[in-house]
């Protein structure tokens, strides 16, 4: 219950005005008083309404909680009221936000109480406005000022002045003369509304009747297009000028790849509207590719005509479609062009065809055989591009084959009308220089007993006579080369049959076939990656053809605790690109090593986190092994990279090398699983089966190359034309005949026939160093500073241009017999 309060008794005002009447004198011994004169009248003003001065308000921290009828009522939190103009707003101290307004006309002392918003509010303290206005006090609590009673000045009247007994009179206190700072508004005026729109997405107004290009034609590095011979009838010419939010990021090689493919899809080059892009690896034929679309998206150089195009479609390997999307994501956002990717989770490509939300359409190869029909309802598809277009091997008979090959003089005249051609030697000025090692790793005992084992067994013998198992021995005798434990994998059905294996691997010793270690390549990346990992901080990717050597590639690095990733061809599509950006974004300590089939991730990928690569076996197709190089030393990359190439000295890998260099129709045959009995005879498959165990490399031999080996580059490309003459006179005639019994003319032919076709692919192996390790590690003992010696041992740190790689060199244990190096820097 509430306690009792009595009331109060109050007497009413005086309504006459006129002062009060005397009270008589009770008695006669009161105090007598002197005549006093009378009061003179005077009206109390009127009461002021409470507005602080200039309505600068006054601020004050508190306590609030909703309304509550219980019995111990708590509070629920701190705030900040604002009272100002006659209004009190309430803030939440923690938030920020507005919890109540309402009319509070009254000053406020420490311990009033007020309701606002449905709360109850009691004052704590008062606040500084600059606290107020910075906003400290929703950072934190701030330090009470002790709160002052409010003055309040008459409006229109001079206020009343204290005067002191002993101050003259109208005298001011310091007090009255206290000067307030005025409140500017302009500091605090919201800012102007701006337009949520891109400025390249939106034309600004110009005259219709002139044409004007959407893009400034004169703006510096302005990229145009060709201008068309001739317009319709009516119509008038305009500039095509590409968007320079993409024509900033074109290198000149790029910005001139752009203006082809225009022209060649306009029609200004040749009869038809196609092209190709034929360039090496990592020279940006996505973004030129994007470049182009964009352009004729938005774009006619006809004045007042629609876009050349409205629907693209993209149609790549299943593992780079979301490596697609991610590049336009990169060059355009998301808000300029819409992507349909067409994958498992999204199947409805009415979305595509039907709808105006997508303009480009990114598809698999295989996907695309399912869906070709649907993708001819609605409007249809404008452009087509086809990524990785070499990859498409159409099946062919013997007969097609060999119309080709009389026809493919007509068909270079033809393609090159709109077919452009770029090495990557255009980006040796923006890219870090890239060093090349092809290593002869000498056969350890193991593997060259194997090799012995094969070649002695009856299988061999078969195989001289049937060109099936000469396939399969060849894939055979590669994995003896990679390590001869492979050979008793199970996950090798796809390429050899069983009953091969079961008749080899008798032949092999056990503990040969249990053992990595009897792998001369293993041991070389075992010595590299360690070096690698424990002097620098650089990481690498390690290829490979065959899952089962990146398994056992794989034991080896969990034997290291050595981090990894992997991508093969058990990668679901749609996480191949989340793990190329993992690799690429975290250190050393969470992803050293990839491990990546060349089959399934050695085309389109980037992986610029690493700058050193192994290819550790070899394949028939050399552009295999160069797009697997080129997946490191791409845009972005900002360290040196080193690749290495692992072939094993005298075996296959060697031969196989040979024939990637020379070009010979061996590899076609071997990459088809096509090839006839009359792609090989006897004697090539004897010497490509044959282990050549001597100490020197062969393939230096086959050059007939007369340098000491050290890692000099001669010009001995003159000393060698004149000596080809010799070598060939010595092995078209290797004993005496009678002059009647050689016909002179045809000799001569196969001489400058064989001399014809053998530079070009000498010059190519002229352009490397070569090194006999045997040179490196005896210099390498004991030589003073300063000697011949000690100048021969820098020579060849100049040529290997590595000294990682170079330590492991120098390592006694170290198995390498041959190097071959090139570098760009």
């Amino acid at each position: 219950m509430k306690p009792f309060r009595p009331l109060t008794l109050t007497r009413p005002r005086p309504e006459n005005g006129e002062p009060p009447s005397k009270k008589r004198r009770i008695g006669s011994n009161a105090l007598s008083v002197g005549n006093r004169q009378p009061l003179n009248t005077m009206n109390n003003p009127a009461p002021a309404q409470f507005l602080p001065p200039g309505l600068e308000g006054n601020y004050y921290t508190v306590l609030w909680r909703k309304h509550t009828t219980k019995k111990n009522k708590t509070w629920d939190g701190d705030g900040v009221l604002a009272v100002v103009g006659g209004y009190a707003t309430l803030n939440d101290s923690e938030t920020g936000k507005e919890l109540g307004k309402g009319a509070c006309s009254r000053p406020l002392l420490p311990g009033s109480t007020l309701s606002i918003g449905g709360r109850e509010i009691e004052v704590e303290n008062s606040m500084d406005k600059a606290d107020y206005l910075s906003g400290r006090m929703f950072l934190g609590k701030v330090a009470a000022a002790p709160i002052q009673q409010p003055k309040r000045p008459e409006p229109g009247h001079k206020p009343l002045l204290s005067v002191k007994p002993n101050s003259k009179k109208g005298q001011e206190t310091a007090d009255d003369k206290e000067i307030v700072p005025e409140y500017k508004l302009s500091a605090y005026r919201k800012q102007q509304f701006k337009a949520p729109l891109l400025s390249t997405t939106v034309m600004p107004q110009r005259n219709p009747s002139i044409p004007q290009p959407r893009h400034d034609p004169n703006a510096p590095n302005a990229l145009i297009m060709k201008r068309p011979d001739s317009c319709p009838k009516g119509k008038q010419i305009v500039d095509v000028v590409v968007d320079p939010v993409l024509s900033k990021h074109l290198r000149d090689h790029q910005r001139e790849g752009v203006q082809f493919l225009y022209e060649c899809v306009m029609g200004m080059r040749c009869e038809g509207e196609g092209a190709i892009m034929a360039d090496e690896m990592g020279l940006g034929k996505t973004l030129q590719t994007i470049t182009l679309l964009w352009t004729l998206m938005k774009q006619n150089p006809i004045h007042d005509s629609p876009p050349l195009i409205k629907k693209a479609l993209i149609v790549c390997p299943a593992g780079l479609v979301d490596n697609w999307k991610r590049e336009f994501r990169k060059w355009l956002g998301n808000a300029r062009v819409g992507v349909f990717v067409l994958d498992a989770k999204n199947k409805k490509i009415a979305n595509f065809t039907m709808g105006k939300s997508y303009n480009i359409m990114i598809v698999g190869y295989e996907m695309l055989r399912i869906v070709q029909e649907e993708l001819k309802k609605g409007s249809g598809v404008d452009i087509v591009i086809a990524d990785e277009g070499h990859s498409r091997q159409p099946d062919a008979s013997e007969a097609e084959l060999e119309k080709g090959e009389a026809r493919w003089k007509e068909l270079v005249s033809l393609t090159s009308q709109f077919m452009i051609r770029r090495t990557a030697e255009v980006l040796s000025k923006y890219l870090p220089p890239k060093t090349e090692h092809i290593v002869f790793c000498r056969p350890t005992k193991g593997q060259a007993e194997t090799y012995r084992a094969i070649l002695g067994s009856p299988t061999f013998r078969l195989a001289l006579g049937s060109t099936d198992i000469a396939l399969q021995l060849i894939n055979v005798l590669k994995k003896v080369c990679n390590s001869p434990s492979l050979l008793k994998s199970s996950k090798d059905n796809d390429d050899t049959p069983s009953e091969m294996l079961q008749s080899i691997i008798p032949l092999i010793p056990s503990k040969i076939l249990s053992s990595s270690a009897s792998s001369a390549k293993l041991r070389l990346l075992d010595s590299l990656i360690h070096s690698i990992y424990t002097t620098t901080e650089e990481k690498i990717v390690i290829v490979s053809n065959y899952t089962t050597t990146l398994d056992m590639i794989e034991r080896l690095l969990v034997s290291l605790s050595y981090t990894f990733l992997r991508l093969d061809g058990s990668t679901p599509a749609s996480k191949r690109q989340s793990l190329v950006e993992k690799f690429n974004k975290t250190p050393k300590t969470t992803s050293f090593a990839f491990l990546l089939s060349a089959k399934s991730g050695g085309v389109g990928l980037n992986l610029i986190g690493a700058s050193r690569i192994v290819l550790f076996d070899i394949d028939w197709n050399p552009a295999t092994d160069l797009q697997a190089m080129a997946r490191i030393h791409r845009d972005g990359q900002k360290l040196p990279c080193k690749v290495y190439r692992f072939l094993v000295q005298g075996g296959l890998d060697e031969k196989i090398y040979q024939r990637q260099v020379m070009k010979m129709g061996l590899a076609n045959a071997v990459v088809d699983n096509k090839a006839s009995a009359s792609s090989f005879s006897q004697e090539e498959l004897r010497d490509l089966f044959r282990l050549d165990e001597r100490e020197g490399c062969q393939t230096h031999d086959l050059l007939g190359c007369t340098c000491e080996c050290r890692g000099k580059l001669e010009d001995t490309l003159g000393a060698t034309n004149e000596q080809s003459e010799e070598e060939v006179e010595e092995e078209e005639y290797p004993m005496l005949r009678k002059a009647s019994e050689v016909n002179v003319e045809e000799q001569e032919a196969k001489i400058k026939a064989r001399r014809a076709a053998k530079q070009p692919k000498l010059r190519m192996l002229m352009e490397y160093r070569h090194i006999d390790t045997k040179v490196l590690k005896g210099m390498d003992k004991g030589a003073d500073e300063g000697s011949a010696e000690d100048e021969v041992v820098d020579d060849l740190a100049v040529a290997v241009d590595d000294d990682v790689f170079l330590s492991v060199l120098k390592q006694p244990e170290c198995n390498v017999g041959f190097l071959l190096t090139k570098s760009t820097s």
